[in-house]
């Protein structure tokens, strides 16, 4: 009798831990990682972003790809303040072609890298240095589980802090 009531006692703790397990869609699972070079950096030490998006489900994912969703990974800058900021110059030739939706197959990655070396970028294009102070450096990657038109977009997004320091340098506007 004790050998049977520890053999129900068994299933039913078996059967509820089953159930108490976290189910996400069969096959999914994408994760976005956000890899500062340094954590700090300043004139002449630039520091590198790294974002990795990575397909580790069983089953393709679809994102936008081509000349104006690049990989599909969004790199951003926002300044002390949190406002964005350029670290490209906008006048920069870039190239003009369609963008499109593209699997990312299982067990495969995407990376996209944003190096911050402090020079910024005005809305016209007019470089200037990075004043000192924290940065956030973001990343956001969008992808939908089917190549269906319509389908459910899914928003992954990583943020990291940089500071920012121009020890030494003249001050002056």
């Amino acid at each position: 009798m004790q050998r049977i009531r520890l053999l129900l006692c068994g299933m039913l703790v078996a059967l509820f831990a089953d159930c108490a397990t976290p189910t996400r869609p069969v096959g999914q699972d994408v994760g976005l990682d956000l890899v500062l070079s340094a954590a700090s950096g300043g004139p002449g030490e630039v520091v590198t972003a790294t974002a990795t998006v990575s397909n580790l489900g069983e089953t393709a994912i679809y994102h936008c790809e081509g000349c104006g969703c690049g990989v599909g990974i969004d790199l951003g800058v926002l300044d002390p303040n949190g406002r964005p900021v350029g670290v490209v110059d906008p006048r920069s030739p870039h190239p003009t072609c369609a963008d499109d939706l593209m699997a990312l197959l299982p067990k495969k990655q995407k990376y996209a890298v944003l190096t911050f070396n402090g020079t910024l970028y005005d809305a016209t294009g007019s470089p200037y240095a990075a004043p000192p102070g924290k940065y956030t450096i973001i990343a956001r990657f969008e992808y939908q589980r089917s190549a269906v038109p319509g389908d459910d977009v899914n928003v992954l997004q990583k943020q990291a802090r940089l500071s920012w320091d121009t020890k030494g340098l003249p001050q002056g506007g």
